[in-house]
């Protein structure tokens, strides 16, 4: 049977029969302190009301004092409960009461738990668990979400420790949570007070109307669920859900109380506890990234798996980038959809799986542009291991992912240069080659052999060609020396590699020139590669190194750039008849001659050994110099002197080239060439070579190097530029044009 207690200044009256008498607590109409068992002033109780009465008032009642009533727990934590998996709630439900999880016991569970599973969150475990309520995603994985985070949004997500209420005086440093008379996680207070609101839980307001109030289940009211839920002190998961589902149904008078519930619900019980998170307005993220996508470390992606592992969302705006990622992420899976996808985006994507599985590059902090059919990848020295990084303290880890994002971020302009080089060699090479030499796109269907029997067929989704630039001279020679453990040779300045058939550069920002032509030079070497492959059914070439490998990569290398990118192939490379007009001057003011390799000779070199053995022996002194300058004066001759006489036969002489045979090589170069040029006999050559010295030194030595083409714009100066995504599904790769 209830015993009533009234306030001794306003009069509310107070279920205390299950208090003992003398217990103090806070009236919440007026704030008043209010003591069980204490005599009622005649001047102040007012008659006691029919047990309808005790609904909603029909005015503001004044919240409880903040000095005298703890607050009620409310939907937003800064850091919110430590996460317990789903299986520990329904275990505690049957248990008794005990206390929350530490934050000891869940870091150390983080601890326990497979790297991959902490480095990624682990899909299974983001579907069992979500997440606390939080506002929304952090800072950094918003930044991830939108601008392209790669690690560090699924760090601040999915790794961070989560607040530990023992540290903050709620419910787990109280020995559990606790409930006493009807207000949820406070103490001290008689239930007489609806949490946040001020509401009496068992007896009218002032104003009272006495008209019947809304009814929930039964015909019960708001006053009959405070009551009961106010008769226990410890609530189980499952009480605080039933009494959630009740205050709901009383509709708008019980609203308030449900929301209160549902936060405790979300906060303590079930953070994934569906009716709780609709009432209180909050977002659900439902989707996991397709098993179909095997390479993740694209921001969207990582992206997308934090807010998985969150699934529940209260702020508008992280929610919103958490769909666009996903939406990426959608595009993502359908680009690579083995039937009805996107080839080449499949292929690319597979070049970057290919990268994070190579033992030399997979710890490189890089960023990567899809410009097919090139993926190209930037980094500086920096490279760290999975297990280096989960060595940081959180703060730590947390504040050197977004110092290596910084720096991808700052690659990005570059990486859009060069794709606009790379796409550009590739689109002149095909036009100027492609029919005379029978080449494919390397993009197309198997690579452009779709002909070869099944035996031979190779690169269904097209074939990606790779190539990977450092930042600078420092970070290519600590790659070689430390990573790779094969020192470099310091006049070396980029390479092709046959082995690999990547190229490998490093940037040189103060002499533009120079590297925007190494680069086209080392990716012409990589196109020579794989168009032999190409015409050899996919089969390594051999060819030894002759005036044609290197002629021919400095005629084509030879370009200049205006400053929308757009490059002209002119073939004048500056820096080697630079080289050849000093040489001439310094050899001549001693009374020399130039020092010119006889044609049948040059084209007969196989190996730049046999180079430096005919110049020591027949001029004195090493010749690779005048090798490689020559060989590209001699492939410009032939491609562009005296009316580009001998272009068509040249292009014929490529076509051998690039059907160059793996086995009997010896000889092969010096015979074409013969076959192509129509020689026949020593008077032949030399009928050739006399006409190559004659614009050697009329022509070639007298060219104007200032005036072969206007100095390259600098990094900055580019109009028009607009910064994209290096890797965006929802956009096309770019293309060659």
């Amino acid at each position: 049977m209830a015993k009533l207690q009234p306030c001794p200044k306003c009069g509310a009256q107070f279920d205390v029969s299950a208090m003992a008498p003398g217990a103090a607590f806070t009236c919440g109409a007026c704030g008043a302190i209010v003591t069980a068992g204490a005599p009622a002033s005649p001047s102040r109780v007012p008659p006691t009301p029919p047990r309808a009465a005790a609904a909603a008032p029909s005015r503001p009642v004044p919240p409880p004092s903040p000095a005298r009533t703890p607050p009620a727990p409310v939907a937003k934590s800064q850091r919110g409960p430590q996460y317990v998996p789903v299986e520990r709630h329904r275990e505690a439900a049957a248990a008794a009461p005990a206390a929350a999880p530490s934050a000891r016991a869940s870091r150390r569970e983080e601890a326990e738990a497979p790297a991959g599973r902490r480095a990624r969150g682990g899909r299974e475990d983001a579907r069992r668990a979500g997440g606390p309520p939080k506002k929304g995603l952090s800072p950094v994985a918003m930044a991830g979400i939108g601008g392209g985070v790669l690690l560090v949004a699924v760090v601040a997500l999915m790794m961070a420790n989560k607040k530990d209420p023992a540290k903050d005086g709620g419910p787990a440093a109280k020995g559990g949570s606790t409930s006493v008379a009807g207000t949820p996680g406070t103490s001290g207070t008689a239930g007489a007070t609806a949490p946040g609101t001020g509401t009496p839980s068992g007896a009218p307001k002032a104003g009272a109307t006495g008209t019947a109030p809304a009814s929930g289940i039964g015909g019960e009211t708001l006053a009959d669920v405070n009551a009961e839920y106010g008769k226990k002190s410890f609530h189980t998961n499952d009480d605080l859900k039933r009494f959630f589902e009740r205050f709901k149904a009383l509709g708008s008078a019980g609203e308030a109380r449900a929301k209160e519930l549902a936060a405790k619900i979300v906060a303590e019980a079930d953070p994934n506890y569906e009716p709780a998170r609709l009432v209180l307005g909050h977002k659900k993220f439902d989707h996991e990234v397709p098993e179909l996508i095997s390479f993740r470390k694209y921001p969207y992606l990582q992206a997308v798996e934090a807010a998985t592992a969150q699934r529940w969302f209260d702020d508008d705006e992280a929610y919103d980038l958490a769909m666009k990622a996903w939406a990426k992420t959608e595009a993502h899976a359908k680009r690579l959809d083995p039937d009805h996808g996107d080839s080449t985006f499949r292929a690319l994507d597979g070049a970057r799986l290919t990268i994070s599985n190579d033992k030399n590059f997979k710890d490189y902090n890089y960023e990567a542009i899809f410009a097919s059919p090139y993926l190209i990848c930037y980094s500086s020295d920096d490279r760290m291991t999975e297990e280096e990084l989960f060595q940081l303290p959180k703060k730590e880890r947390i504040a050197k992912l977004a110092e290596l994002e910084k720096k991808r971020e700052g690659y990005r302009r570059i990486l859009a240069e060069k794709a606009r080089i790379y796409q550009q060699l590739y689109k002149n090479f095909l036009e100027r080659y492609g029919e005379t030499c029978e080449l494919h796109d390397l993009m197309g269907e198997y690579g452009g052999r779709p002909d070869l029997p099944p035996g031979k067929r190779s690169y269904k989704d097209g074939c990606p060609l790779i190539v990977w630039i450092f930042s600078d001279r420092k970070a290519f020679d600590d790659y070689h020396q430390n990573v790779v453990k094969d020192p470099i040779h310091p006049g070396v300045a980029g390479y092709f590699s046959p082995g690999t058939g990547w190229v490998y550069l490093y940037d040189e920002p103060d002499n533009r020139e120079f590297e925007i032509n190494k680069n086209v030079h080392e990716g012409t070497h990589q196109l020579e590669h794989w168009f032999q492959m190409q015409k050899r059914e996919w089969g390594r070439p051999f060819v030894p190194q002759s005036f044609f490998g290197e002629g021919f990569a400095e005629y084509i290398g030879a370009v200049s750039m205006a400053p929308d990118r757009t490059l002209t192939f002119h073939g004048v490379n500056r820096p080697r008849l630079e080289f050849l007009q000093n040489t001439l001057k310094q050899l001549q003011s001693g009374g020399k001659k130039m020092l010119i390799f006889p044609t049948q000779v040059l084209v007969g070199f196989e190996g730049y050994g046999s180079v430096d053995a005919w110049a020591a022996e027949n001029w004195g002194t090493q010749g690779l110099g005048i090798f490689y300058a020559q060989s590209w004066a001699f492939v410009y001759f032939l491609n562009e002197a005296n009316g580009k006489k001998y272009r068509e036969k040249f292009n014929g002489f490529l076509d051998d080239m690039l059907n160059h045979p793996r086995e009997d090589w010896q000889g092969y170069a010096f015979k074409h060439f013969k076959d192509r040029f129509g020689i026949k006999s020593d008077s032949d050559w030399k009928k050739l070579h006399a006409e190559f010295e004659s614009w050697y030194l009329g022509t070639m030595m007298k060219m104007d190097a200032a005036k072969v083409s206007p100095p390259p714009p600098s990094r900055e100066d580019w109009p028009g530029y607009t910064p994209i995504d290096p890797v965006d599904p929802t956009r096309d790769a770019p293309k060659s044009n």
